[in-house]
Parts: C-alpha cells; sequence; structure tokens
C-alpha cells in the first residue's frame, strides 16, 4: 500500500532543527520538538505490544541517567480542536517515558498535508523557541550544550549563543520578532550589558529603521570584541585561589569515569595545603 512509504522511519530527522524536513516528496514534513507526554497516544489501528517489566525499568531507568538518545516518532493529529500525538515509532521509549515519570520528551513530530493537498500548518518557529526547546532539554537532563550541537551538526559555541537569546524577557522577544530582527543580530545583542542592551530596544521601540539598528548592534559589537582582546592581551591572568583548578581537577576525573575509567580522586586538608592524590588503574593488554 503506497500509504505505507510515509511510516518509513529512516527519513526522520532525530535532531533539533528550526527547519523542517520534507518527507514523501512534499507530502508531509517533520521536526524535531519537546512535546507533552500526556498528548501522546498508541496508534489505534495497532495492538499494544508487550514488553518485559525489567526491560521497561531498565529502559526508564537509562533515559533518566543518559536521556532521550532517540526521539518518539509521532503524528500531529487534530482531535476535538485540540493537537495531539499519535505513535508511530518508539512506543517501548513512550512507555519508559510513563514509568519513569517524564512530564516531557523531544519528539520527531510529522505534518501531513490535507486532503486537498494545502499547505500544512506548522506551529510558529522562531529563534526564541528554539532557545526555549534547547533549554528546556538541558533542564529536564534529556540533553547537554554538546549533545545538542552534536546530533543538530553545529558549533558548540552556536548553541551556546542560542541559550543566550533567553536573557530577553517574553515582551523583549515579542519586540524583536515583531520588528524582524535577524537572529545572529538578537545573539550579538543578548551578549551584551543590560543597559547596551535597553539602549537598542528603545531605539527599536521608537521607530527606528531596523536595518539601522542591526548595523550599530554589528558595529557596538565588534568594538566591544575587540577592546575585550586588547585588554586581555594586556593584562597579566591571576588565579586567586584554587577553586577554579580544583573544579577543573574534578570535571576530568568525572569525564575518565564516564569513559570507563575508573580513576579514584581524594582531596586532604592540612593547615597550609590541600592534598590531592589521584588513583589511575594501569592499562591492561587485552590480548593476554
Amino acid at each position: 500500500m503506497e500509504e505505507q512509504e510515509f511510516f518509513y522511519t529512516a527519513e526522520l530527522p532525530k535532531a533539533f532543527s528550526e527547519i523542517p524536513a520534507e518527507l514523501m516528496g512534499g507530502k508531509a514534513k517533520a521536526i524535531v520538538k519537546i512535546i507533552n507526554i500526556a498528548d501522546i497516544y498508541p496508534d489505534p489501528e495497532n495492538p499494544p505490544k508487550h514488553y518485559k517489566t525489567e526491560e521497561l525499568a531498565a529502559l526508564a531507568m537509562d533515559i533518566l541517567k543518559n536521556g532521550l538518545r532517540n526521539p518518539i516518532s509521532l503524528l500531529s493529529v487534530n482531535r476535538q480542536d485540540k493537537e495531539v500525538f499519535q505513535i508511530i515509532s518508539g512506543e517501548k521509549r513512550f512507555r519508559a517515558c510513563l514509568l519513569a515519570r517524564i512530564e516531557r520528551a523531544p519528539c520527531t513530530v510529522i505534518y501531513k498535508y490535507n486532503e486537498k493537498n494545502e499547505e500544512i500548518l506548522l506551529p510558529p518557529r522562531n529563534y526564541f523557541e528554539k532557545a526555549k526547546i534547547y533549554a528546556e532539554a538541558i533542564n529536564r537532563g534529556l540533553y547537554t550544550e554538546e549533545s545538542i550541537a552534536r546530533s543538530a551538526n553545529l558549533p558548540q559555541e552556536e548553541v551556546h549563543t542560542t541559550l543566550l537569546l533567553l536573557v530577553f524577557t517574553q515582551k523583549e522577544q515579542n519586540l524583536l520578532i515583531q520588528a524582524g530582527v535577524p537572529e545572529q543580530s538578537a545573539k550579538k545583542l543578548a551578549q551584551m550589558d543590560a543597559n547596551t542592551r535597553r539602549g537598542f530596544l528603545e531605539t527599536i521601540i521608537h521607530g527606528t529603521n531596523v536595518a539601522a539598528v542591526c548595523a550599530k548592534i554589528s558595529e557596538t559589537y565588534a568594538e566591544e570584541a575587540a577592546e575585550s582582546q586588547n585588554h586581555f592581551q594586556k593584562t597579566k591572568f591571576r588565579i586567586r585561589g584554587n577553586g577554579f583548578f580544583l573544579n577543573s581537577i574534578n570535571h576530568a576525573v568525572e569525564t575518565m569515569r564516564e569513559g570507563g575509567v575508573n580513576i579514584d580522586c581524594n582531596t586532604e586538608e592540612t593547615a597550609t595545603d590541600t592534598i590531592l592524590t589521584l588513583t589511575i588503574p594501569k592499562a591492561t593488554d587485552s590480548a593476554t
């Protein structure tokens, strides 16, 4: 049956993206977004599958610890004037989320054209919504900045600057979107101090040409970046406490442990010193 092509999940996007991916030669679109688990329903055409309780429990624990590595694939459905979502693939992951009492999770949502082949209506998307999706996924432990960047094939710095957009209040976000301020200009503005941001926002409110405002934002951002670089080159870097060093060591230890190295770190305080003892197992020859 030709409709079965629609359920070919290998072509579905699995990473956060601002631009929907086209499916079935343009007959449908898909995008990865955070969805309420309560709005997800099994496919009524397919009976629920049976999973062993211990399998679901193990998967639930893994999701709580490591996040949902592969989004659940859903079909957007309008039910009584409310958008809900029908499972296409990932029923086991969905039921594990229920078991783990996870309220929201990243999902690949598919939107189809209607019977008249009219354009499908996707939820409005802008760079602030993207920042909110990233932040929620990170706050719920489902992703990190690094894993979002890796899955979306983006530089980690771009994910970081996207998150900085949330420094704007909702009112300021609405103002920037309605004025047509591009994403890169908004990101530069977000990295400036509060007084500078407020000044630029005031110029937009008073009707100053947006193109001129964006040009001035870029100019100011470049001047501040150059000034910061000059200050860094002229100023000697001095660490006044050991907290920075200890945090770096702890981060390195955790990274080694996550990589499977059973490293041990002990700290001993004396009247004058902090003594660190690192115990690292020797590498074994797997051939022996």
